[in-house]
């Protein structure tokens, strides 16, 4: 198989059937697509590269086919289950690609479905600029509606434990105005992008015991995306919400 130059970036979209939450949630639809539509329409008009769907069903398999996207394998049923971990997934397509393809990307792209709201644009951006960045991975970034500060923790005895969520080693107990509170993000699974070498360590690894991050969390620049492009959907109430806010963002 014979893929361009700009495919040497791989755009992976996880795709399980199975969902604990919602069932099909991959397949469900919002405004008469299927959720798993909107990240395959994004990472193709991105033309950043090459777009692999990695499922279990037969049926995703088809309709991510239906959409444009890459379905060279279906993923084994031992790594779909509700707790197997996404790095399996990255370790089983990068695997794969290198024993069927000999094909194997500079860069790795963890995009999931359920981030519908992350546009074509960002993944774009964020591709150009990890190739200007001498940076090992990207991932986005954005500004969450309740402030660390205000998680708290609490111990056997029911007692509250204060200050133990600290930014740049101080806890909101070093201040004594919110206003001074330093600014703090979290973090997205809309988009994590990582040199593809560094998940060669695990590949001859049994996947049901690799648990690792998704990127390399050394030399890691975050992208910042707002509350609604972070927006991430997990159960029916996230559906109804995503409903609303396609409206609004028309």
């Amino acid at each position: 198989m014979n893929h361009s130059k700009i495919e040497k970036n791989l755009i992976l979209i996880p795709a399980r059937f199975s969902s604990t939450r919602v069932k099909n949630k991959n397949l469900k639809k919002i405004n008469n697509k299927p959720l798993i539509y909107y990240r395959i329409r994004s990472s193709l008009q991105s033309k950043s590269g090459r777009v692999i769907v990695s499922t279990d069903s037969e049926k995703i398999a088809k309709i991510a086919k239906k959409f444009g996207a890459d379905v060279p394998f279906l993923r084994p049923k031992e790594i779909s289950r509700p707790k197997s971990s996404s790095i399996s997934c990255i370790i089983h397509t990068l695997k794969w690609l290198k024993e069927n393809e000999n094909w194997f990307p500079d860069n790795i792209a963890f995009c999931p479905p359920t981030n519908p709201f992350i546009n074509s644009i960002f993944l774009k951006k964020i591709f150009l600029l990890k190739k200007k960045k001498n940076i090992n991975s990207i991932v986005t970034i954005y500004k969450p509606e309740v402030h660390p500060y205000n998680l708290i923790s609490i111990k056997k005895s029911n007692r509250l434990l204060f200050g133990k969520y600290k930014i740049n080693n101080f806890s909101w107990l070093d201040f004594e105005r919110t206003q001074e509170w330093p600014i703090a993000y979290a973090q997205s699974p809309g988009i994590r992008i990582t040199k593809a070498k560094y998940f060669i360590k695990y590949l001859n690894k049994n996947l049901n015991l690799v648990d690792h991050k998704t990127f390399d969390t050394k030399n890691c620049m975050g992208f910042k995306i707002s509350q609604n492009e972070a927006f991430d959907i997990n159960n029916k109430l996230d559906f109804i919400i995503a409903k609303d806010l396609f409206k609004s963002l028309k």
